[in-house]
């Protein structure tokens, strides 16, 4: 949805009082999530412009393998986001 603003949406995250496990660096957004009771990272960074904003996800996990499901993933960010989707895996 344009115009996007990660670092708006952020501040606004980082207002929920659940939301305790996140950072902002001012351009990169950072926050844990649990998938198999295993910690996952989550970085979020924006390129692009407000009208035509692209967010790149990156997932870290600190113990291999860790099934993921990558389509959950997704849906979680992009609700957290407030994004109709994300489009690709790289």
């Amino acid at each position: 949805m344009a115009p996007f603003r990660l670092d708006l949406t952020v501040w606004a995250l980082r207002r929920r009082a659940r939301n305790i496990v996140d950072r902002w660096d001012g351009a990169n957004y950072r926050r844990v999530m649990v998938v198999h009771e295993e910690p996952l990272e989550v970085l979020v960074t924006q390129s692009g412009t407000p009208e035509r904003a692209r967010l790149r996800v990156t997932l870290t996990v600190s113990v291999l393998p860790v099934p993921i499901d990558s389509n959950g993933v997704c849906h979680q960010v992009s609700t957290c986001f407030l994004c109709g989707h994300l489009m690709s895996e790289s």
